[in-house]
């Protein structure tokens, strides 16, 4: 990952490698994630990553609101209105050097102070919708939209990609990603699909394997939000050319669109990208994502792509929301590239496109 700049490289290098456990694979986008990451984060630092900005891209640090006193900022305020363009994004970001000594002290060993800038944000939170949350639309839109739930915990979500892979008796096996807190009974959780107002049929089984530990993790595996769904219905979306191999570091926001279950077709702009963040589970390699409307709960899972060359970007997972606000100001979506990488090869299961 190459989001680093001139003299800082070395040392951020090292502290990613102590801190974060990651691997910097020269150009290339997101890098791999080592078992021992966990206890970066707490309820003052939420993640770490890298920012756009006009000056260029910048180290980042979400650090919790509530922490955030804006008698003790040295000439700032916390914008607490969502942003809804990269430059109202960029406006909301502090100077890490803004904060007092007792915020810089849990950032310095991480992230070099002078180039790093901090957005704040509340405690990252998943998109899925519970039962009493799910908006009511005509049965036209709900056949258009695909809105899919766990039978059992009756947890919400959206289709991702279309995905295929070879069975145990080697016959190909057609299927879709979704968020993993989608489906949080874990391997065997029967996903449905709402073909009317109050009707849901079954559409397929989901298959989550085991996380490093030899457990099976609810909402995480190898810090990916990501659950394969086998099914026989053509609910994932392939209209795409591919994954795209991004640099983390980017030198202009990106323009995409987010397919959701209840926003249906929505445009939006990538910001940013963390690298880690979240506190039990923690998630890896994902990118910011505005404006605060693009997306609401029942959108997790949703697939997101790049606006001009149709290319594959990643997976809506989560988001923040501003202070005393319900509002998502900034969303996650995780890199399909490191999905692929790090979850889809290992388990023989491969993205479907045009």
């Amino acid at each position: 990952m190459d989001w680093l700049s001139d003299a800082n490289d070395p040392e951020i290098i090292r502290l990613a490698e102590r801190y974060a456990s990651w691997r910097f694979p020269g150009e290339r986008g997101f890098g791999r994630r080592f078992p021992e990451d966990r206890g970066l984060f707490d309820s003052v630092l939420h993640g770490i990553g890298a920012a756009w900005t006009p000056g260029g891209a910048r180290p980042l640090a979400l650090i919790d609101y509530r922490a955030l006193d804006t008698r003790e900022l040295r000439d700032h305020e916390v914008n607490s209105v969502p942003p809804d363009t990269p430059s109202e994004f960029a406006r909301s970001l502090l100077p890490a050097t803004a904060l007092p000594g007792r915020l810089l002290d849990r950032i310095s060993g991480i992230l070099p102070i002078e180039a790093s800038v901090i957005l704040p944000s509340g405690p990252p939170r998943s998109l899925s919708a519970a039962s009493r949350m799910w908006p009511r639309f005509g049965n036209k839109k709900i056949r258009d939209r695909r809105r899919i739930r766990c039978r059992t915990k009756r947890v919400r979500g959206t289709p991702g990609f279309s995905v295929r892979r070879v069975d145990e008796t080697g016959q190909a096996v057609n299927g879709f990603l979704t968020a993993r807190h989608v489906a949080p009974c874990g391997t065997g959780c029967v996903i449905e699909l709402q073909v009317k107002a109050f009707s849901w049929n079954p559409t397929g089984i989901v298959r989550v394997p085991p996380d490093d530990c030899g457990e099976t993790c609810n909402y995480c595996y190898r810090g990916y939000d990501v659950a394969i769904v086998d099914s026989d219905q053509s609910l994932g979306y392939s209209d795409h050319s591919g994954s795209v191999d991004l640099p983390a570091s980017l030198s202009s926001p990106l323009q995409v669109r987010m397919l959701g279950a209840i926003s249906g077709v929505s445009n939006g702009m990538i910001t940013g990208a963390l690298m880690a963040y979240g506190d039990n589970p923690t998630w890896f390699n994902s990118w910011l994502l505005v404006p605060s409307g693009i997306g609401v709960n029942g959108d997790s899972g949703a697939p997101v792509v790049l606006e001009r060359s149709g290319q594959a970007l990643g997976l809506m997972v989560g988001g923040h929301s501003m202070p005393d606000s319900e509002t998502v100001a900034a969303f996650y979506v995780q890199d399909l590239q490191c999905i692929e990488r790090d979850v889809l090869n290992p388990q023989g299961t491969e993205i479907q496109h045009r």
